[in-house]
This record gives structure tokens, sequence and C-alpha cells, in this order.
């Protein structure tokens, strides 16, 4: 009997193993495939907004502006438009959707806080959206005390600044009156008189204007930015030219805080039956100018009847009037029958201050301008 036998081809377990690899490979490629299907389907993935406005910012009492604008950017170049969300404090505030300015919908008050936590810090969530995603940043605004420059700064202040001639001024009788926004500064030894309008006070900063007189020279123009001690001190940069660039320091009157009157004014002495006058010459030479303050707080005629800016002039009608609560005075005078038309019927306004030099209140301290000329003295 004949057996037979089937015969089968013989292959390696290796090989086997190979081949079952193939199929796995050709699976994942396969699979892949289907992945890059679905994204293209789906579209590419959007970016978020992303904030580059900062998250706290501090803003000066009395303001319904809160000097943040809140800004972000998108990956993809979407426009990004800004709402309110949400924080405990959202109801005081508004915001513009294209620009990101956040306002307030109250005017501060330092002293009466309305935050949820009476303690001047304001919360409020932005959301930025570019239509499709959004993402929330909390901003704290915090609302803090400005500082109150009013009162008189004594003439032992210094200024460096720049002469005509380019070289250096150094001043060390500077002198300086602050009332609501108006600050005025003057050098008797320099005749020169800073007249500067108080532009912003945020806390402890301020910005200001200057008008600058010095001799009969035209006014040049300044701008300040500085900082305010209360009670205490100034110090500013100047920024301009001449006597308009450089920096100058103020320290306060901490003594000079009685209460202005008009009985303070040399006391309303009687000297031989005649009432006590102050008494100031302005400039030099033929250009000088004589002013009279009567003991009752008139101002009164000129009586110097020399050449200059002021030649012939009166004074009249015009007075000094304390200004409440202060150790300050107002002035409010008019020139006329001027021989020089450019200071003829013009008024002048600006304040004065007693300051005590040898006896008390022996000084008047005088500081007037037109807004074209000015004058300023110590007056004894």
């Amino acid at each position: 009997m004949t057996t037979h036998r089937l015969k089968m081809p013989f292959k390696p377990l290796s090989m086997i193993i190979l081949a079952l690899f193939a199929l796995t490979v050709q699976g994942c490629f396969h699979s892949s495939d289907n992945d890059s299907d679905n994204d293209s389907d789906n579209g590419p993935t959007n970016a978020a907004p992303v904030f580059t406005s900062g998250t706290a910012i501090s803003v000066g009492d009395g303001s319904t502006a809160t000097g943040y604008t809140a800004t972000a950017t998108d990956a993809d170049g979407d426009t990004v438009t800004f709402s309110l969300t949400g924080g405990e404090d959202q109801a005081a505030f508004s915001i513009d959707s294209d620009s990101g300015v956040l306002s307030f919908m109250i005017t501060t008050d330092f002293g009466a806080p309305t935050d949820m936590g009476e303690d001047n810090n304001y919360v409020v969530d932005i959301t930025a959206t570019d239509g499709k995603t959004s993402v929330v940043q909390t901003v704290t605004v915090t609302v803090i005390d400005d500082a109150n420059p009013m009162g008189y700064y004594i003439n032992t202040g210094s200024a460096s600044v720049v002469g005509s001639t380019g070289d250096a001024i150094n001043i060390n009788d500077l002198q300086a009156i602050v009332h609501g926004d108006r600050i005025m500064m003057m050098s008797v030894a320099n005749e020169l008189l800073y007249d500067g309008t108080i532009t912003n006070i945020t806390g402890n900063d301020f910005t200001a204007d200057f008008v600058i007189y010095t001799g009969g020279e035209n006014p040049i123009t300044a701008v300040v930015s500085g900082t305010i001690t209360e009670g205490s001190s100034i110090t500013g940069t100047l920024t301009g030219t001449g006597v308009g660039s450089g920096t100058f320091s103020l320290l306060y009157a901490m003594t000079n805080s009685e209460v202005a009157d008009i009985s303070r004014i040399k006391n309303g002495q009687n000297i031989g039956g005649f009432p006590v006058t102050w008494e100031a010459v302005i400039g030099n030479g033929s250009a000088a100018f004589e002013l009279i303050v009567e003991a009752t707080g008139v101002v009164v005629d000129d009586v110097n009847d020399v050449q200059g800016l002021f030649h012939a002039c009166q004074i009249g009608p015009g007075s000094i009037s304390p200004i409440v609560d202060t150790n300050l005075y107002e002035i409010n005078a008019r020139f006329h029958g001027c021989e020089n038309s450019s200071v003829n019927n013009t008024a002048y306004t600006g304040f004065a201050t007693t300051r005590s030099q040898l006896n008390t209140d022996d000084t008047l301290v005088f500081m007037v301008t037109s807004g074209a000329h000015s004058f300023s003295s110590d007056f004894k």
C-alpha cells in the first residue's frame, strides 16, 4: 500500500511577522488619511484673543475717566470687541465696544467711595471676543486722593533755568502762590513771573502750562510736570526755552497759616496821621514803575513819573480781597491813562499774601498779570 503525503510550502515565522507588520502599517496610514480628511472638513482651530492691557490702574479724585483702555490681539487677525460681563462693581462702568475705553458711570469721590468694598478699589470683568472665542480679564481701578497744593510757598525756593545767552541762571529767591488751578511763581531778584494753570493733578503728580514774563521781553511759554508733597513742597521740570527750561523746587510756608484779612495789611497803622502804604518799584532805571497799595487794601496810582512801560499809568478801580479760609488775597486791578496803549485799560489779576520778615506782616507778596504784561514784587 502506498501512502501519499500532502506537501505544504514552508514559511518561516519571521516572514509571517513581517506580513502582519505590513498590514498593521497599512492600516495606520489609512487611519491617518481619514483623520486628515476630518480636519479638512471641520476647518482650522480658532485662536482666542489675548489681552495686552494691564489689570490695574489708578485715577485721581473727581473723575469720570478711568485712564484705562482695554486692548487685545488675535492671532487669526479677527476683529476684537469688548464688553463688561461681571465684577462686583460692573454697574459703575461703561466701555466702548470698539475702542476699549473704560469710563465711570459715576464721578469718583475719594472721601465717599461707592465701590462694593468701600475702599476705592473698583473691580470689573472685561470680555474680549473675536466673534468665535471669548476671554475675560478682571481689572481694578483704584481712586486715589489728589494732593491739595493751595497756599503760599516761601521765598527760599530754587530754580535752575537757561538765560537768553544759553548760560545757566540759578535762582534762590523763588516763591509761589497756588489757589484753585492757578499757580504763580516769582523771583524778585531776577524780575521773573511764572503764571501757570494746573491742567491735571493725579495723586501727587501734576502738570501745568506756564506763561513766563521776564523784564521787558515778550512772554514765553512752557509746560511743567512735577510732584506735590501736600503741606511740604512742590518740585517740577519746565519744558520750554530760555527761563522756561529747567527745574524748580518750592517749600510750603508751614508757619503762614493765618487767615487773610484786610486789617492785617500793615495792621491798619497810621504814621503822622497818614495811612501806611505798601510800596514797591518794579524794574530798573527808566523802565521802573512804583506801585502803591494803601493800608485799606486799595491799589492806587503810580507816583513815579519816569519813562517806561507803565509811564503815566494810574491804577483804578482796583482791590485786594481776602480769599475765605486762606492766607491769600485775590487781586483785581486795571490800568488807565497810560501812554503805552498795550497796557492801557487792561485788567490785571493775580494773588497776594503777607509775609513776616523783620516784623509781623511787614511784607506784601504781590503777583499779577494781564496775559501780555506782568508786575510782581515784595512790597514793604
